[in-house]
């Protein structure tokens, strides 16, 4: 009986693995100009007020700029411990160079707000989309909650407007305003929406074994996740099979727009953690993905 016990927890392991580095819904990436959107109540359904989901996540990169990992922040996300901000903290400490500390801290996690939305005057406008947004936009939408109310109820919300201007890492900016005119949702939308706890439960031992490595190769150290003895076995497993670049929802939302400069956050541009990556190192993170 225990023997069945152990693997069927050893294939619950790996199957949580599989799903974890599947292709998921990508995010929303807005074009250059005025989009309106209409953000959608809580996927939860009934009474929850709960429009956004927290994420973060880290991505690890060699002294040549190539990333070796990409990992959920349990911290940013959960509000749990992170081993991977440990790991990164570590080696900050033990690190002898400025390089090795500039790698590492490039590899912390910025904060990013996932939300559903439905974009207007899109052919599919019925059809929900994932918005990812930085601490700039999601504060410009809270100000907004804050003076008309729950923007996102189906028959009274209001539509937004969101500006993007240029299309650098350091030279996109957005603007978040209430739109002119405002429409109702059908409520079928709202069954179509994304759920988004699902969405960004990507934990997985393997994963973290990549990621914790790639961290203690760029400072320098061995690192490894900690595991019970009943895990451990087929977190080696999972970390011998996936011989390519293990591949996460989190590389869906590194978007060069998310966490770019924004005009009423000027300082996020001097905040290490929050800097993104660039539309071709996006593009070629979810080519690999797709393969």
């Amino acid at each position: 009986m225990s023997k069945a016990l152990t693997i069927m927890d050893l294939v619950a392991k790996k199957q949580k693995e599989i799903q974890a580095k599947k292709g998921r819904a990508r995010p929303f990436k807005f074009p250059i100009g005025k989009t309106k959107i209409r953000l959608l109540p809580s996927w939860r359904l009934g009474d929850d007020p709960q429009f956004f989901h927290d994420f973060g996540s880290h991505y690890i990169k060699n002294d040549k700029g190539e990333t070796e990992a990409v990992y959920v922040c349990t911290e940013k996300t959960f509000g749990q411990d992170c081993e991977i901000c440990k790991a990164i903290g570590m080696g900050i400490k033990s690190a002898h160079d400025d390089e090795t500390i500039e790698l590492l801290k490039d590899a912390n996690s910025g904060q990013q707000y996932l939300m559903n939305a439905i974009v207007r005057g899109d052919a599919n406008n019925k059809e929900p989309v994932l918005i990812a947004a930085g601490i700039g936009i999601f504060e410009s939408i809270c100000e907004i909650i804050a003076e008309y109310g729950d923007i996102t109820d189906l028959k009274e919300g209001v539509d937004l407007t969101i500006s993007r201007e240029g299309s650098g890492r350091n030279d996109t900016k957005y603007t978040v305003i209430p739109a002119a005119k405002s429409e109702s949702v059908p409520k079928e939308v709202l069954g179509k929406a994304l759920n988004l706890d699902e969405y960004v439960s990507q934990e997985n031992e393997s994963g973290l074994h990549k990621a914790l490595t790639a961290v203690g190769s760029a400072a320098g150290l061995l690192m490894a996740p900690k595991s019970s003895p009943a895990t451990a076995g087929a977190g080696e497993m999972g970390a011998i099979e996936d011989k390519s670049l293990s591949k996460s929802i989190a590389e869906e939302l590194k978007d060069d727009a998310v966490d770019a400069d924004f005009e009423e956050v000027p300082e996020m541009k001097e905040a290490p953690i929050e800097d993104d990556i660039n539309e071709d190192e996006l593009d070629e993170l979810l080519a690999d993905l797709d393969g």
